[in-house]
């Protein structure tokens, strides 16, 4: 697993228009998950990569998708979700209703082929 994909994937996700339940996460790989109406518990995460160390994705006509691993501390369970980039709006998406909105211009490159 790796924590860079050539995008900025740092930062906190949240459903649109809500400010709880959140999901963080850090670029160490560290992070913090929260469901809906319960407590925040700290993680680990990563994104699954290939044997030699490259970001797996999927490229479609206007998203990359990856699979976003992560692991919550005090569980031996390693889940997982997707993890969607839509760069024509500018938003990254954590299990499909968690959204970071990005300006940075460095987060538009595209990632490093399969």
């Amino acid at each position: 697993m790796t924590t860079e994909i050539g995008h900025t994937v740092a930062g906190t996700y949240l459903i649109e228009g809500k400010k709880q339940p959140i999901i963080e996460i850090n670029a160490d790989g560290t992070g913090i998950f929260q469901l809906p109406n319960l407590s925040k518990k700290k993680m680990t995460w990563g994104i699954e990569c290939s044997d030699e160390g490259i970001p797996v994705f999927k490229e479609g006509y206007d998203s990359s998708s990856y699979t976003f691993w992560y692991k919550i501390t005090g569980t031996g369970e390693w889940l997982y979700t997707q993890f969607l980039i839509l760069p024509n709006k500018k938003k990254m998406y954590l299990m499909g209703d968690r959204v970071k909105s990005y300006d940075d211009l460095s987060d538009v490159n595209k990632p490093a082929a399969n």
